[in-house]
């Protein structure tokens, strides 16, 4: 009985400490160790109120580059960031309906009888780009536009592709 009650209170102790960090309001996660403390630095700087959900390290065109996954209310924001912490782009999940029209109608015109699914609002310094998914019968296109609506380019999306 002594053993149940010794690991009972074993449990509860680790709970609590595993919580009292994620409250204590700690950036780290598990996979920001996969990040320059560069990166980290500057992530935390510009947005102190962000929790990082998860890290990737990417390939850029031959540079390696990180991308912070964070959650700003119910919206998907990801950061990427070069190694040495200067911010390259920044990638916010925006619903349909705020989609610039002159970017909905480019790609309804390109896409006709599409079903928009997705979108995103890419900004790269003062450049603003659009990530649209076109649903058309069974094929999907993800398309980037640029923000006056020129299709900048359009892929054919596989069923392993997660948009």
């Amino acid at each position: 009985m002594k053993a149940v009650t010794k690991l009972a209170a074993l449990v509860t102790l680790v709970l609590l400490v595993v919580c009292g960090t994620a409250a204590a309001g700690d950036h780290d996660t598990a996979q920001d160790v996969k990040a320059p403390e560069a990166v980290l630095k500057a992530f935390r700087t510009a947005y102190p109120d962000l929790v990082i959900v998860s890290v990737d390290k990417d390939d850029d065109d031959g540079q390696v580059v990180y991308e912070l996954e964070t959650r700003k209310g119910d919206r998907d924001v990801d950061y990427v960031y070069r190694a040495d912490g200067t911010l390259i782009q920044v990638e916010e999940e925006i619903p349909v309906a705020e989609l610039p029209d002159v970017v909905r109608k480019a790609v309804e015109k390109a896409y006709p009888d599409s079903e928009l699914d997705e979108a995103e609002k890419i900004t790269r310094g003062p450049v603003i780009e659009f990530e649209v998914v076109a649903e058309v019968g069974e094929t999907e296109y993800e398309v980037l536009l640029s923000a006056d609506g020129k299709i900048i380019s359009s892929t054919e999306m596989s069923e392993d592709d997660d948009g």
